[in-house]
């Protein structure tokens, strides 16, 4: 048992090295489930991300005028509404970022979560519903172009 102690400090030893290497650059106050985001990757998200919750907004007000004028044709099922209802949530859809053109633009996936907590889950997961793809001029984050694709 006597030799194995010079083992066991190398490894302690090691440990607190590789540590020490590859720490990350957390701030003690950032709880460790926290995602780092750079400034101009989270306003870009925004801006898409808030064209598109606008656009859900619409598509909500245009829905509730034809029930409410009680011309959906019987469309508007309640599994359908209820469905439609959680995916005017932001929390039913995550996002995706990266630029191109050399780094002047910005292009933001919003795609339904795997299920997105309107639907059961799925194994291996899928997407279904819109997916919209926003490109993003990277100086003046105007959106450049928004495509829904199915």
């Amino acid at each position: 048992m006597t030799r194995a102690w010079p083992l066991v400090l190398v490894l302690l030893a090691g440990c607190a090295t590789f540590q020490a290497l590859f720490q990350e650059d957390r701030p003690s106050f950032v709880p460790a489930e926290a995602t780092r985001i750079s400034g101009a990757y989270a306003r870009a998200v925004g801006v898409a991300s808030e064209d598109w919750m606008a656009e859900r907004a619409c598509q909500r007000a245009e829905r509730e005028a034809y029930q409410d004028a009680g011309d959906d044709g019987g469309v508007f099922t309640p599994e359908m509404q209820a469905a439609n209802a959680c995916y005017d949530q932001p929390d039913a859809y995550e996002t995706w970022v990266y630029r191109a053109d050399a780094g002047a633009i910005y292009y933001v996936i919003i795609l339904p979560r795997n299920g997105g907590g309107c639907f059961p889950k799925e194994d291996p997961p899928t997407f279904s519903g819109d997916r919209v793809v926003y490109e993003i001029d990277a100086s003046t984050y105007k959106i450049l172009s928004r495509q829904v694709e199915e």
